[in-house]
């Protein structure tokens, strides 16, 4: 998976969906099995980014959420 975009994308479907709430109410929803499974590959893709604290998180975070309306709008055209 890491040497494919999977990870890339992955990481980023976590972070947006995460702060928008839609994780929150989806563990409420259905339970916690598959959204722990998905936080523990962004927890191990911030690693291979080498995103070691939680300062270098917070940068890379907020660098990923400057661009996340240009995501969306890229996954729209497919």
């Amino acid at each position: 998976m890491w040497n494919s975009t999977l990870g890339w994308y992955a990481s980023r479907y976590w972070l947006f969906a995460r702060e928008g709430e839609q994780i929150a109410l989806a563990r409420k929803n259905w339970g916690n099995e598959v959204y722990s499974d998905l936080e523990l590959l962004y927890a191990d893709y911030l690693r291979r980014e080498g995103v070691r604290d939680n300062a270098q998180r917070t940068a890379w975070e907020a660098e990923c959420k400057e661009r996340e309306v240009e995501f969306w709008q890229q996954e729209r055209q497919g």
